[in-house]
């Protein structure tokens, strides 16, 4: 590394309330928080190609980026048997400081990305789970899960050109175990 650093350790300041709780002689628990994280030096290696030979010249420019939201989590236990959990997240992100030249092509020569979303950081996620369980002799047991899953919408690039629309996926699984042996068929979309 030529004797030294080259670009400088990203860092987050964190900040984060909330609240947790069990109700119901602990059948139901939840948490709820919100959040601000604060991202510095969000190191992005920006390639320039030097039109007069036949190099590139890579160098690291440094962000930064700003998130916040809330998250809830909870689960309630119905029976002895069957529970069900949900969680769920809303963000709300934006880059306090971009610049790229790189991607300059795609957003007619503007380099700054300034309060653009951060890409792949969907603004909703949520999670609903059930799971049954039972059992069948022994120590053997079963159970029957579902989930469903569902991702908000999210930009491809920093420069929020192309924006990814919101999806539900679903999953099942059957399995049966003891001790330290599990056996599972699961189906996922």
């Amino acid at each position: 590394s030529c004797g030294g650093s080259i670009a400088k350790e990203p860092t987050v300041e964190n900040y984060e309330i909330g609240i947790k709780q069990r109700l119901l002689a602990g059948r139901l628990q939840y948490s709820l928080a919100a959040y601000k994280m604060d991202w510095n030096d969000v190191n992005t290696v920006v390639t320039v190609f030097v039109s007069t030979t036949p190099f590139a010249v890579p160098f690291v420019v440094r962000n930064n980026a700003r998130l916040k939201g809330l998250e809830f989590e909870g689960s309630y236990l119905l029976t002895d048997a069957w529970s069900v959990e949900l969680s769920a997240t809303l963000q709300k992100n934006e880059y306090t400081l971009f610049y790229n030249p790189a991607i300059s092509t795609l957003t007619s020569g503007s380099t700054y990305y300034t309060g653009n979303e951060v890409p792949k950081q969907p603004d909703k996620t949520a999670v609903l789970s059930s799971t049954y369980r039972g059992k069948i002799n022994g120590d053997w047991r079963w159970y029957v899960r579902g989930d469903a899953m569902y991702t908000g919408k999210m930009w491809d690039s920093e420069a929020n050109i192309f924006q990814l629309g919101g999806h539900t996926k679903f999953n099942a699984r059957l399995g049966f175990d003891r001790d330290n042996l599990s056996i599972e068929a699961y189906g996922r979309n």
